[in-house]
């Protein structure tokens, strides 16, 4: 059984091709979520398959 794993949001998660089907979501993890977090405004965690 692969386990799931929970990260802090990073530069080395991929983002390009992301895709959750609202767009106003894609765009902001796909260009603003580091913007935010470097400003402490939003903490974002990725949920992976480890």
């Amino acid at each position: 059984m692969t386990a799931w794993l929970i990260e802090p949001f990073a530069k080395k998660h991929y983002r390009s091709g992301f895709s959750c089907g609202q767009s106003s979501l894609d765009e902001f993890l796909q260009t603003r979520v580091n913007q935010y977090q470097r400003r402490n405004l939003v903490v974002c965690y990725s949920l992976i398959l480890g």
